[in-house]
């Protein structure tokens, strides 16, 4: 009895370190940021909203509990980005709207279904202001990585993003930087960006800045 007590033990601290380094490989899969072809300079101002992730898994009422801290600032955040978001279509600038969509199914079994394809968790948060404009998925964190969202750029001879959504740490982050790589200008709009900690989120804001971001308050966007 002592034996086969001893073996479930092992098996299942060798199953659980499994699931971790499958998790970890999982992430690393995910991230990065990308290059690309460098766009045209000295070109007239052309200006498109970016909407990242904001999404009911992780801002609505089915989130789980390791997006709570982005449940607690979805109400304020949300009605930063809607903002942002009447303000665009006033201008006629095209709004883009972002989601991260999962196909890898046994991260699916792990994490509940958590922005799985075509599950509900993935859908864009119904508190976000749906307006006439592309919406794109990705399955990693950097935008760029779902080439219809750099054709679509082109298309429309679109040479500046503004940026609104979550996380800073990761999904923004990486996409900021990959715009920036491909020489894109970039105007985060700071207080309708969110991250799961504030300190490092406001860490984010001066990195970006040293990169050659602007940063903008909503009130500013105009």
């Amino acid at each position: 009895m002592k034996k086969i007590l001893i073996s479930l033990i092992i098996a299942v601290v060798v199953l659980i370190g499994a699931c971790f380094a499958y998790v970890s490989v999982f992430f690393k899969k995910m991230d990065g940021v990308s290059t690309g072809p460098k766009i045209a300079q000295n070109q007239p101002d052309k200006p498109a909203l970016l909407v990242i992730d904001i999404q009911e898994g992780i801002t609505g009422k089915t989130a789980p509990k390791f997006t709570k801290s982005m449940v607690l600032q979805s109400e304020p955040f949300i009605e930063k980005v809607n903002q942002t978001i009447r303000v665009a279509q006033s201008k006629d600038m095209p709004v883009i709207y972002i989601r991260q969509e999962n196909t890898d199914k046994i991260y699916s079994i792990l994490f509940n279904n958590f922005l799985a394809e075509g599950s509900l968790s993935a859908a864009l948060d119904p508190r976000v202001a749906v307006v006439d404009g592309p919406v794109f998925t990705k399955s990693k964190m950097d935008a760029f990585s779902n080439p219809q969202l750099e054709e679509f750029l082109k298309a429309n001879n679109i040479n500046h993003l503004y940026m609104t959504g979550l996380s800073a740490m990761a999904c923004v982050d990486r996409t900021i930087k990959a715009a920036l790589n491909r020489e894109y200008t970039v105007t985060a709009i700071t207080d309708a960006i969110i991250g799961e900690k504030v300190e490092k989120t406001e860490q984010k804001y001066r990195e970006w800045e040293k990169a050659k971001a602007v940063l903008l308050k909503v009130d500013q966007f105009r």
